[in-house]
């Protein structure tokens, strides 16, 4: 009862291999468009070489309330908005180092109604869910 028919074994092969290859296909063809025209490379260029000119950061909000703003001077970073606090300058070093490798990778949408959607509206709107870090 365990005999195997030679010629179900070799249909059997032949099936595999013809899984196989249609599956590598499939893989090549469904690799990542990228868009025309999109820039390469790193998303702030200018930053790289400047980090350590950086004399002001600030955060802004929706209706275009600004919630934190950080400033170098002569005795480090302050918080303006906590009567000149120090800042903590490892973290917000880090921050410019990251911002200053960020690259970019794909447009999401050209269509600007739907930019809600992905939280990347003009802060100046009302209810607008990004951020706008300013340098």
């Amino acid at each position: 009862m365990n005999h195997v028919n030679s010629k179900t074994l070799m249909g059997l092969g032949a099936a595999a291999v013809v899984a196989i290859v249609a599956a590598v296909v499939i893989s090549t063809h469904r690799q990542p468009v990228s868009e025309v025209g999109l820039p390469s490379g790193y998303a702030l260029p200018e930053l790289r070489d400047h980090v350590n000119d950086v004399r002001g950061v600030t955060i802004t909000v929706a209706e275009d309330k600004p919630v934190v703003t950080l400033v170098r001077n002569d005795q480090g970073w302050t918080l303006k908005e906590k009567g000149g606090y120090a800042a903590d300058t490892g973290k917000l070093r880090e921050l410019l180092l990251r911002l200053a490798d960020a690259s970019l990778l794909e447009q999401k949408t050209a269509s600007e109604p739907r930019y809600p959607e992905l939280g990347v509206e003009d802060v100046k709107a009302t209810g607008a869910k990004g951020v706008m870090l300013t340098l």
